[in-house]
C-alpha cells in the first residue's frame, strides 16, 4: 500500500464473520453514514452471511488485511464487493468500506483495482453505485479503474454512478535478449 504496510487482499469467507463485525465496529458514524447513508448501528445476520458467502460469480467479495507489529493476527482495514444485476449480467452494484484509521493509505486503491479485475474475469463490465454527490474520494477510486458517466440524482444528496470498467492491464511479454 501507499504507506508501505504489508496487506492481503483476498476472498471473504465464513471464518471472516467476526473480522467484518470488528471493522464495522471500528467505523466512525461519520463513515457509516457515508457508506450506508444512515448511522447503521450493526450488520445483519443476513449481511454478514450475504458477505461471507460470495459465490466469486454473481457476487465477489474481497477483504483486505495488514500484519500490524504485536497482533497475532492480520488487522482487516477494509472490504469491497459488487454484486451482480440479474437484468444486465454485465452490469453489478459496487461498494467499499475502509477502517477510518487506513483511510487516505491506499487500501481502497488496492481493494478496487482486485475488485475491478475479479469483475472483468468473471464478465462484468460496469459498475454502478450510490453515493454522496459531493464523496470525491469514491468517485476518484472508480475513475482509476473505470470511466465514469453522469450521475443520476436519487435523492436526499445521494447519486448513483455508473462505471464502465477498464480491462485489466496485461503483463507486457518478457523480451528475450538472447542472439542467435
Amino acid at each position: 500500500m501507499g504507506d508501505g504496510s504489508i496487506g492481503q487482499i483476498r476472498p471473504l469467507g465464513p471464518a471472516d464473520r467476526d473480522a467484518l463485525i470488528e471493522g464495522f465496529d471500528s467505523l466512525s458514524p461519520e463513515s457509516r453514514i457515508r457508506r450506508f447513508f444512515f448511522e447503521k448501528k450493526a450488520l445483519s445476520d443476513q449481511e454478514l452471511h450475504a458477505l461471507t458467502h460470495p459465490d466469486g460469480v454473481d457476487h465477489i467479495a474481497l477483504g483486505l488485511a495488514v500484519a500490524i507489529e504485536g497482533r497475532p493476527e492480520p488487522l482487516p482495514i477494509g472490504v469491497a464487493r459488487c454484486f451482480r444485476s440479474q437484468d444486465d449480467l454485465e452490469l453489478a452494484e459496487v461498494a467499499l468500506i475502509t477502517r477510518d484509521d487506513w483511510q487516505g493509505a491506499g487500501a481502497g486503491t488496492a481493494l478496487m483495482q482486485a475488485l475491478a479485475e475479479a469483475a472483468w474475469n468473471v464478465g462484468i463490465r460496469r459498475w454502478f453505485g450510490a453515493l454522496f454527490c459531493d464523496n470525491q474520494t469514491i468517485r476518484n477510486l472508480l475513475s482509476r479503474v473505470g470511466d465514469l458517466s453522469d450521475d443520476r440524482a436519487i435523492g436526499s444528496g445521494v447519486v448513483e454512478v455508473l462505471c464502465d470498467l477498464y480491462p485489466p492491464v496485461q503483463p507486457e511479454p518478457a523480451v528475450s535478449t538472447e542472439v542467435e
